[in-house]
């Protein structure tokens, strides 16, 4: 999850001047509302790869929710 949140804040960061905060912020949001949905389901059964994509998924709307501004 931190690499590729760290992987998303920069380029949302690089992206924060060209569409503003408010698309990255929402985009965050929502990947971040999908993630923990999707974590409800989670149980025994569910495989490692699944897990795996959904920490990443987390990290992703992190990255997107919590950019920095690039000058």
């Amino acid at each position: 999850m931190g690499v590729v949140a760290f992987i998303t804040m920069n380029l949302a960061g690089r992206m924060y001047n060209r569409v503003g905060p408010r698309p990255l912020a929402m985009s965050g949001l929502a990947v971040l509302a999908l993630t923990t949905f999707l974590w409800s389901v989670v149980d025994e059964h569910t495989s490692i790869a699944a897990i795996m994509v959904l920490v990443g998924g987390r990290g992703l709307a992190l990255g997107l929710f919590s950019q920095t501004e690039q000058a």
